[in-house]
């Protein structure tokens, strides 16, 4: 009996394989092509005490800021840029140097050290990721993170009331 059970359930699970097992060659998996970009940027340092800010830039001009606030919590707005703004951005995003960006480095002191405000953004542009940090890279003349961190005190000053 003890044999006759192995042999049944060993031709069951030899049957269920072949049944359920793919044999139309191998299957690849598709994945999504990127387009256009995308920018986060986030501030840090001395406005953790108060909430600090972020926002989402996409490609179409379209950007979501959110301010964190200690007492009040988290607001969030969606807007789009001007269409010069956009303009810009685009222009900036596309001829900055980003390999000579992230090989720059930071001289100075970090302005977090002292309560200021320093900053992170995470570019994608297609399917390359870029990541860099005011304290970490020079970015100080980079007119594309100037232009992130000038957009940092547009939103706040337009969505704080």
């Amino acid at each position: 009996i003890l044999l006759l059970t192995f042999i049944t359930g060993l031709a069951s699970g030899v049957y269920v394989y072949f049944i359920t097992r793919d044999s139309g060659g191998e299957k690849s998996i598709e994945v999504p092509i990127e387009k256009g970009y995308e920018v986060v940027a986030y501030t840090y340092g001395g406005c953790e005490r108060i909430g600090c800010s972020s926002y989402k830039l996409a490609d179409d001009g379209t950007y979501s800021y959110l301010m964190q606030s200690v007492g009040r919590g988290n607001e969030r707005f969606d807007d789009s840029l001007s269409e010069k703004q956009h303009e810009e951005l685009t222009a900036d995003v596309e001829s900055t140097d980003y390999t000579s960006v992230e090989k720059s480095v930071f001289a100075g002191t970090c302005p977090d050290t002292y309560d200021g405000l320093a900053y992170r953004f995470e570019i994608r542009i297609k399917s390359n990721r870029y990541s860099f940090d005011s304290c970490t890279q020079s970015l100080e003349g980079e007119a594309l993170f100037e232009l992130l961190i000038k957009y940092f005190d547009i939103m706040n000053v337009t969505h704080s009331s």
